[in-house]
């Protein structure tokens, strides 16, 4: 799996230059997702960007693809988060 991580991120990253103009946006995380993100790109030798990038990426690939469905109750139900009880 880290070896399949690394390759795929390297990719994304190498790849990033070509899909034009990159933007800087927020993402609110709790301290210990963002403490969990730390951990892994420390241990990946990658930094948080780049782990971020890959992971929102990936799960938007995987959303297109329809290999995974976001859980949504009711569209008008705009506060709830994804994944939380």
């Amino acid at each position: 799996m880290q070896k399949r991580l690394i390759i795929a991120i390297g990719g994304i990253m190498s790849k990033q230059r070509n899909l034009g103009r990159t933007k800087s946006v927020g993402v609110g995380l709790r301290e210990r997702e963002i403490e969990e993100i730390d951990e892994l790109a420390e241990e990946l030798g990658f930094s948080r960007n780049a782990i971020m990038v890959w992971m929102i990426r990936h799960l938007m690939r995987k959303i297109r693809e329809g290999d995974l469905e976001i859980p949504i109750e009711t569209k008008t139900e705009v506060t709830k988060y994804i994944g939380d009880p």
